[in-house]
């Protein structure tokens, strides 16, 4: 899978999602880069060997990403506010207007439909590029 940032500002990073066909599955948000700091920046760009965990934060299988540098619990979840993340990254159909905030919308949606596209898959290797529309 390949998730491509294409922007970034104070408040998220967003980006896309597809498979390794190039089919979309959807968008993301991440936190800004901050220096790889724990649970306050997005993770470094890379490639990542990403496992099926079972959370118990959301009672759910979702992917854990086991190698990023310094990291810890890196996980691909639902959310639609970068106070929805610690570090992690959130999958939605769009991006949107959440509360008057800027954000992803049917996270949930969003989830399931990956979940159910990975179906049987217990690793996926996720690459991780930026291509912004602006300044990073």
């Amino acid at each position: 899978m390949k998730l491509t940032r294409t922007e970034q500002n104070d408040f998220a990073t967003y980006g896309t999602l597809a498979d390794d066909d190039g089919t979309p599955l959807g968008v993301t948000l991440e936190l800004p880069w901050r220096d790889n700091q724990a649970q306050v920046s997005c993770i470094p760009a890379g490639t990542y060997h990403a496992v099926r965990f079972h959370s118990p934060h959301f009672g759910v299988d979702l992917f854990q990403l086991t190698d990023v540098p310094g990291r810890e619990a890196v996980e691909i979840h639902v959310g639609n506010l970068p106070v929805d993340v610690r570090g992690c990254i959130i999958v939605g159909q769009a991006r949107g207007d959440v509360n008057g905030q800027p954000g992803i919308v049917r996270s949930r949606l969003a989830f399931a439909a990956l979940m159910a596209h990975l179906v049987g898959v217990d690793a996926i290797t996720l690459t991780v590029e930026e291509s912004w529309t602006g300044s990073p």
